[in-house]
């Protein structure tokens, strides 16, 4: 992710994206630059996911496309669908 962030394709070009001037700061300026660096990245990894408030899941079974909702409270359960008398749990 933090690739990503800072456009490289490898960890170890992120180096090259530290100032040539990091060398002559304090403690403190190193400190502070760096927070700025890793905050947005770590703020992407555990920010609270707010969920919608349905999703729509689509099945294509023998030519048809079926269409459920599943409520918010229901994502990541197993879900059950009756099609034609058939119980299919996906």
């Amino acid at each position: 992710m933090a690739c990503e962030t800072f456009g490289v394709e490898k960890k170890m070009d992120i180096e090259s994206l530290v100032p040539d001037q990091a060398k002559n700061w304090n403690t403190k300026t190193k400190a502070e630059w760096l927070e700025q660096q890793v905050v947005p990245i770590v703020d992407a990894i555990f920010r609270p996911y707010s969920a919608p408030k349905n999703a729509e899941v689509y099945l294509q079974r023998s030519g048809v496309l079926y269409c459920v909702t599943v409520a918010p409270d229901d994502f990541g359960k197993p879900l059950e669908l009756n099609i034609n008398g058939i119980k299919k749990i996906n």
